[in-house]
């Protein structure tokens, strides 16, 4: 873990990756390397790898609110690159799945990256509705989930 974490530090994101997986060659339910491996590869824009790392991990951890969370947020970027719309509604179905789980876990709907991703979650399902009370629904749900991002923290920095 030592190697991985100075890789890191010099932002040698190919070792790092090697490291870890050296790690998990010895351990391979290591909650932090496969975290690290997750952050990396979100990083990286690798999507789909970084999804495989928090489902591994939920298997050795399957209570943790911020995995699941984070596993929201990787479907929720995933739709946003998506380009058939069963391949969108997949990831948004997962992406809802994930912060259902969240919120669920985490016992508190004061977190505002996970009601700004619900935000963004419902603004994308409204997006793809034709034009009805639907569409309106997931609107208002969009603005009152952004709404609670402001509650919870006023400063949010994706607001300022």
């Amino acid at each position: 873990m030592q190697v991985a974490s100075l890789a890191e530090s010099q932002n040698d994101w190919l070792r790092a990756m090697e490291a870890y997986g050296h790690v998990l060659e010895h351990n391979e339910d290591s909650v932090q390397a496969l975290l690290q491996l997750s952050r990396i590869s979100q990083m990286q824009a690798r999507y789909h790898d970084a999804v495989e790392y928090l489902h591994r991990v939920l298997k050795v951890d399957p209570s943790s609110g911020e995995v699941y969370g984070a596993l929201g947020h990787c479907y929720l970027t995933m739709s946003q690159r998506s380009e058939s719309v069963p391949e969108v509604l997949d990831c948004l179905r997962n992406c809802y799945t994930a912060y259902n789980e969240a919120a669920r876990q985490h016992g508190t709907y004061l977190d505002a990256n996970l009601w700004y991703g619900i935000g963004l979650l419902y603004e994308r399902f409204g997006a793809l509705m034709r034009p009805g009370s639907m569409r309106h629904e997931c609107y208002r749900a969009a603005e009152e989930a952004l709404s609670a991002v402001l509650k919870a923290a006023p400063n949010f920095p994706k607001y300022t």
